[in-house]
């Protein structure tokens, strides 16, 4: 095999035709990952405008799914003291905030687009997840949910309501 002084493969080497070969696979698996479909659909969906608003509420969406975190040790306490916090914790901020962020959200994308569609539909399961949550943490409840698992679902989608719509 044949160096030269900058260390690379000279066209004397017959491992050359291979390495280019192989560059020219990953540029092209390259450029297909960077037009990944959900991607590009939502990234044209919102204006600039509408991107620069959606952008506080996106990060209230992100604040209340980490706010979500704190929720979890409480439901592992699976005890009353825990269930009532729970309880108390998604009606303060930064949970609290997940409704108005994502209407708001949801406002901004244009009427009958496919993005509007998607994200009503996450949306929804949202609003249903937390009620979920909220009637299982109750105290008179007999039989409880699986809780925790409500719980990852309702982060799982949070994460998906703003996914392709995030300014950087």
């Amino acid at each position: 095999m044949l160096v030269s002084s900058a260390g690379l493969l000279t066209a004397h080497s017959p491992l050359t035709a291979r390495h280019s070969a192989s560059r020219r696979a990953v540029c092209l698996g390259g450029a297909v990952a960077l037009c990944h479909p959900t991607q590009s659909v939502h990234a044209a969906v919102l204006t600039a405008s509408a991107a620069l608003t959606a952008g506080p509420y996106l990060n209230d969406v992100k604040a209340a799914r980490r706010g979500l975190d704190e929720v979890k040790p409480l439901l592992e306490l699976e005890e009353a003291r825990g269930y009532e916090a729970v309880r108390v914790a998604i009606r303060k901020p930064p949970v609290s905030g997940i409704r108005k962020a994502c209407s708001k959200v949801l406002q901004l994308l244009p009427e009958k687009s496919e993005a509007l569609k998607e994200k009503t539909k996450i949306y929804d399961a949202i609003k249903k997840d937390l009620e979920a949550i909220d009637n299982g943490c109750r105290p008179d409840v007999e039989k409880r949910p699986d809780l925790p698992a409500l719980l990852a679902r309702l982060q799982t989608e949070l994460d998906a309501f703003g996914e392709g719509l995030a300014v950087n």
